[in-house]
């Protein structure tokens, strides 16, 4: 895959921004039109309703982007290109009906910390640092209740890809009078994992905290620090790094699916998981949605479709009938930062 550069308004990262890509990750520009949010948290406003952000898609999202095309009122404005992160996992083998099989691997070196007790499981820690129109205490104490397994479900996401991911990911959260988070913007991420840093910042946003006056604001750290124990991967089918390299033949039009369901709603994003099925002279007979919700979605029949017309061109028939490929979804948190040689 060919990566893109370009800019959103999603998460403006600073510092120690990471901007690794792991293997089997595409970074790629895509211009749907889909509204920025705001950059300044004090503006922050609550979510509108689908309608609504349908309609404010269509409205220039920053001054100083040129639309090669456009026309109007302002002939020489046009939206913001889109970031798009997608990264895959080997064909798998199925187990449970439609779930990857998974194995834990032998870890190279032994993690436990001396004189600490045994702690299998990763450690998610969301410290609110500092906060503005609403108590720290007690946007801490929500945020550590509601966040922490959607928080660990996108690190775990990225453990799999790499065993030793470890990091910390700083949000600049505004919420408004409702308790709905409006912004989650990456501020600052020493985590080498750009997928996982934007589904921290895509899943900030929804947690519901308590109803205020007006607009909150609120610096976070999220810490994610790996167990003692490894996390379970996917067992992998014959020739998998084979069929890989063609399914992510159809990443282009997989990708526009994304940027279109951006448009509709640009907190989108996540894990699809596709089930497929193989014939005997080796060629997709049937691709049908895995066990992830997301795989049932507009998002998901898209996807599905582009990967209905592809072929496998194996050699032989596979020995594999049937494998769970699993993408991952995200808007880029880091869009602006260098590519990893």
């Amino acid at each position: 895959m060919t990566p893109w550069a370009f800019s959103i308004g999603l998460a403006t990262c600073t510092g120690a921004c990471a901007a690794g890509n792991p293997v089997g990750t595409s970074v790629s520009t895509l211009a749907p039109e889909v509204a920025e949010l705001p950059r300044d948290a004090a503006a922050a406003a609550p979510r509108p309703d689908a309608s609504e952000a349908s309609a404010a898609s269509r409205e220039p999202a920053t001054p100083d982007v040129t639309d090669s095309g456009g026309s109007g009122d302002a002939p020489d404005m046009g939206p913001a290109p889109q970031s798009v992160v997608l990264v895959d996992e080997p064909p798998a083998h199925i187990s449970h009906g439609t779930k990857p099989a998974m194995a834990w691997p032998v870890r190279a070196r032994a993690r436990r910390r001396p004189g600490k007790p045994y702690h299998p499981d990763p450690r998610i820690v969301i410290d609110v640092l500092d906060a503005q129109g609403a108590a720290a205490a007690d946007l801490q104490r929500i945020a550590r209740d509601a966040g922490y397994w959607p928080f660990r479900r996108c690190y775990e996401d990225g453990l799999r890809r790499d065993q030793e991911l470890a990091g910390r990911v700083s949000l600049a959260l505004a919420i408004a009078p409702s308790g709905q988070v409006v912004q989650s913007a990456v501020t600052r991420a020493t985590l080498h994992d750009r997928t996982v840093m934007a589904c921290v910042a895509r899943e900030a946003r929804q947690i519901s905290f308590a109803p205020g006056a007006g607009i909150a604001t609120a610096a976070t750290d999220v810490a994610l620090a790996t167990g003692d124990e490894p996390v379970a991967v996917s067992v992998p089918v014959a020739r998998a790094a084979e069929i890989r390299r063609s399914l992510q033949s159809v990443w282009p039009a997989a990708q526009q699916c994304y940027a279109q369901a951006l448009v509709v709603d640009p907190q989108v994003g996540g894990r699809i998981e596709l089930l497929f099925r193989i014939d005997v002279h080796g060629e997709i007979a049937e691709v049908s949605p895995g066990s992830t919700d997301m795989a049932s979605s507009e998002l998901g029949r898209c996807v599905l479709a582009a990967y209905r017309g592809l072929r496998l061109g194996l050699h032989e028939a596979n020995q594999e009938r049937h494998f769970v490929y699993a993408l991952h979804f995200e808007r880029d948190p880091t869009p602006n930062a260098p590519e990893r040689p």
